[in-house]
């Protein structure tokens, strides 16, 4: 049986968290080696600590096939990635319950899609009419319980999620 199994993400991922979104969100996003590494670890390129992110990684057959970060000090959501090939599984709203943002910043011109509808069936609400360019920043004022998917860590793949 094989399962997605989601857990924090390590230095050791930036790698293969990096080619996941080279490969598939070079259009509309660019993360530099130097920025990755300071999100996970909270050391920045100059050496200095600083709050890491909260950021998680899915991974199926040892490959990497989602990740999520969440901002340490605004509790903000500014990236949620899932590989096309494991999107409509419940797995980036599995992703969203073990890392509770209170907030979501969402970039609405995306080229696979707008992912706002997707956030506003998990209760998220627009902030605010006002949108800094393609960004739309949502908020939540419940928190979604994990499932037993969640604390487990794990899902079969192709299993779908009851809504």
């Amino acid at each position: 049986m094989n399962l997605i199994i989601i857990r924090p993400a390590t230095e050791a991922d930036e790698p293969d968290i990096l080619k996941l979104l080279d490969t598939y969100m070079r259009e509309d996003y660019f993360m530099s080696t130097g920025h990755l590494h300071r999100v996970i670890t909270g050391i920045g390129i100059d050496g200095r600590y600083r709050e890491p992110c909260k950021t998680y990684v899915a991974i199926y057959e040892e490959q990497i096939v989602g990740f999520g970060v969440v901002t340490p000090r605004a509790d903000t959501l500014v990236n949620l990635f899932i590989h096309p090939d494991y999107r409509q599984q419940g797995l980036g709203k599995e992703m969203i319950k073990l890392l509770q943002p209170s907030r979501i910043r969402v970039k609405r011109n995306m080229a696979d899609g707008d992912p706002l509808v997707f956030y506003e069936k998990l209760g998220y609400y627009k902030e605010s009419d006002v949108e800094e360019g393609h960004i739309t920043v949502l908020e939540n004022e419940t928190v979604l319980q994990p499932s037993l998917f969640s604390k487990a860590k794990t899902e079969q793949k192709g299993k779908p999620e009851n809504e």
